[in-house]
Parts: C-alpha cells; sequence; structure tokens
C-alpha cells in the first residue's frame, strides 16, 4: 500500500490531505481530506489520522478480497525541518496502533503485521547541483532528471536503523537551475535496500495522472496535495455521495 499524506497552509485554515492505494497496481487511490485543528498545524490529531488509515485498511480489505497490505509506504510532505522529529514519532505511534487494531481481529490466528517504511518529502531547499561539461570552456548545466546525491550534502549517508537521506532531481525544466527534492527515509522495518528506495521513489514520480512526463514529488504526495488544495478553495466535499475512490479533485 502506497500513502501519501500532506498538510496544506494556504487559505484560512490548514487542511489534511490523504490518499491511499488499495488494489494491486497501485494505482487506484483512496483519498480524505479535512481541516486541522488550528491554522499552521503541522502534526495531524490522533483521531484523524487512525481514521483515515482504517478507512484506507477497510478500503483495500474490500478490494483485495479480504486481505491487507503487507507493507506500507508512506509518503509524508508538509513537515518543516524543526517539526519532523516530533511528526515522526507522533504519526508512526498512530499507525502502529491502528494495524494492531485491523491485523488481530481474527484472534485464532497468529497475526502477521506489515512492514513499514516512512518517507519525509521537503520541496523546499536551498541546494542546487549543476554538471560540468568536458572541454576548457566546459559549460555548466542542470543535471538530468533522475540524478541523486546521497553522500556529501546529506544528513546521513550510511544506512543506521534503516534510516538515510539523499536529494533527487526527478524532473528537468526549461528555464533556470532545478531545484532538487529532499528525501528522508525516518523509519523502514522492511529489507528493502537503498538502491530500490531510490529506484521506486523516482519511479513514482511518473505516476501523477495530469502531467505525462516527472513530477518533483512522488505521485501519492502530489495527490494529497491536491484534495488538500481542493477542500481548501472549494470548501466541504459533498456527503451525500461516495467519492472518496474518485479523482474528482483533479
Amino acid at each position: 500500500m502506497l500513502v501519501g499524506i500532506d498538510v496544506c497552509h494556504k487559505g484560512k485554515q490548514s487542511i489534511i490531505g490523504f490518499c491511499a492505494t488499495y488494489d494491486e497496481h497501485m494505482c487506484k487511490y483512496y483519498t480524505q481530506a479535512s481541516p486541522q485543528g488550528q491554522k499552521g498545524q503541522e502534526i495531524i490529531s490522533s483521531g484523524v489520522l487512525q481514521g483515515y488509515f482504517k478507512s484506507a485498511f477497510q478500503a483495500f480489505r474490500d478490494h483485495n478480497q479480504g486481505q491487507l497490505p503487507d507493507h506500507v509506504f508512506i509518503y509524508r510532505d508538509g513537515v518543516g525541518d524543526s517539526m519532523r522529529a516530533q511528526v515522526i514519532s507522533h504519526e508512526l505511534e498512530q499507525l502502529n496502533k491502528i494495524v494492531q487494531q485491523e491485523y488481530c481481529l481474527d484472534s485464532t490466528k497468529e497475526p502477521v503485521l506489515p512492514k513499514h517504511t516512512l518517507i519525509i518529502v521537503n520541496k523546499r531547499v536551498r541546494q542546487r547541483f549543476f554538471q560540468v561539461g568536458p572541454g576548457a570552456n566546459a559549460a555548466i548545466a542542470n543535471p538530468p532528471q533522475g540524478t541523486y546525491v546521497d553522500n556529501g550534502f546529506v544528513e546521513q549517508s550510511e544506512v543506521i536503523d534503516g534510516t538515510f537521506d539523499f536529494f533527487l532531481v526527478p524532473h528537468s525544466v526549461t528555464q533556470g537551475a532545478v531545484k532538487p527534492t529532499h528525501f528522508y527515509v525516518a523509519s523502514n522495518t522492511s529489507k528493502i535496500s537503498k538502491d530500490a528506495i531510490l529506484n521506486f521513489t523516482y519511479a513514482l514520480c511518473y505516476n501523477y495522472y495530469n502531467w505525462a512526463d516527472s513530477i518533483k514529488i512522488p505521485a501519492p504526495c502530489m495527490l494529497a496535495d491536491k484534495i488538500a488544495i481542493y477542500r481548501s478553495e472549494i470548501g466541504n466535499i459533498p456527503s451525500n455521495m461516495d467519492l472518496h475512490k474518485l479523482p474528482f479533485f483533479l
């Protein structure tokens, strides 16, 4: 299961955007959006986040003949560096609580809990990378899309207890310097390798419905951002019909 979470601070209220895949191809999304308790709040309250995950697991169960995912891959956007540790601690705790509830329904069987990978996404970075061409009069140009930097400029180049970080240039620009995106792997309980996470993250930047090329952030992040902006600009989402599995906000 792929999960994208964002908190949008545009408008009068801060809005939570949440999306999670529920099919085997990871292209159908269950979505939710709601306002935060106060403007500028980055940490999502316990009841709201647990409710989102519970509904997402139910959508996954309904689509897959009662099966639940064996790995939850979370991309969390909308977190400032100063609040990162608090967000990681609080939101992982909520995920673990709802996992215990959902995966332990049958008391006659030993529950097999899913692995999880939590990645913090930061678009607002000051770093810029360039490539220098060959020759004496070498031209300086933007690096090609797909370039990643995981050494020298990062906080943690070595994988320690599953955590590390990297910069990725997933897209190209026609003018100016391309801005990389920073990814911080905050928690990883699986055996997925560092290279696999890098390649998977880059591949997800091609999975956004509304653009034929790669975008700046993985598709789950962009969809969470889009539904949060929709909720901020349009207002309440109609409750007289089930729109949670429809991309009406694009």
